[in-house]
């Protein structure tokens, strides 16, 4: 047995009336910190409040590592608790990050949608375009919108922005995800100054906020056609 060891074996001293002493101490404050989240929880309502859960656990957990140190002390092993050091690490890197002050920040949006009919949704272009443009007529709205993409911008346009797609029911969203990222420089009213690539800071690494959807698609009836109900998200998450 090496120096090192015969020291730490020296200095490590288990069984002792004091150690015992701390070791009930901690149990009964680990008891109280349960019957506590217990309260916590409990006053709870609805999954809108699931992360006070775990900001509540994580303060137990800090209780619970406290008697589990006190064990360790007295008797030289963890069990049945010392998992909780794994729990609490991993409960900390999930922590939100610290707010930092930033003089801009930039607002990184991505929202998929499935297109179910590509004629419907040109046809719902058109008649955005003569939404918008009251005196044109059908030729003039078929002259205009001639592309899938020309479609989606006069849908947007009309609609107030491109939010509006999510109204259009031959396109199903699928997915969506938002970050938030600091900047030094904000975009100017002048897009000739802007950088060559807008997009070249979207670094999630960098995130001070990030957020992430999932859509569920409306039930289909027994002829394979959806019900018309709008597909809503169904997870969120980060």
């Amino acid at each position: 047995m090496s120096d090192e060891s015969d020291e730490f074996d020296d200095e490590f001293t288990p069984w002792t009336a004091e150690g015992a002493e701390q070791l009930r101490a901690a149990a009964r404050a680990a008891s109280d910190a349960i019957l506590a989240h217990a309260e916590r929880v409990a006053a709870l309502s609805g999954d809108a409040q699931t992360p006070k859960v775990f900001e509540s656990a994580l303060s137990l957990a800090e209780v619970i590592a406290e008697f589990t140190d006190a064990q360790y002390a007295y008797t030289g092993t963890t069990v049945p608790l010392g998992a909780i050091y794994s729990f609490i690490d991993a409960m900390s890197e999930n922590e939100e990050p610290e707010a930092v002050d930033v003089p801009g920040i930039s607002v990184y949006q991505r929202r998929d949608y499935e297109v179910l009919d590509e004629e419907s949704v040109m046809q719902a272009g058109r008649d955005a375009f003569r939404e918008a443009w009251p005196d044109a007529t059908d030729e003039d709205a078929a002259a205009d919108v001639t592309t899938l993409g020309g479609a989606l911008y006069q849908i947007a346009h009309a609609g107030g922005g491109w939010s509006a797609l999510d109204r259009v029911q031959s396109l199903g969203v699928t997915g969506a995800t938002v970050i938030v990222v600091p900047t030094e420089v904000t975009l100017g009213s002048d897009p000739d100054s802007w950088p060559e690539d807008p997009f070249e800071d979207a670094d999630i690494d960098e995130a001070i906020y990030g957020q992430s959807d999932v859509f569920v698609a409306p039930p289909r009836d027994d002829d394979g056609d959806d019900d018309g109900g709008a597909a809503g998200p169904a997870i969120e998450s980060r």
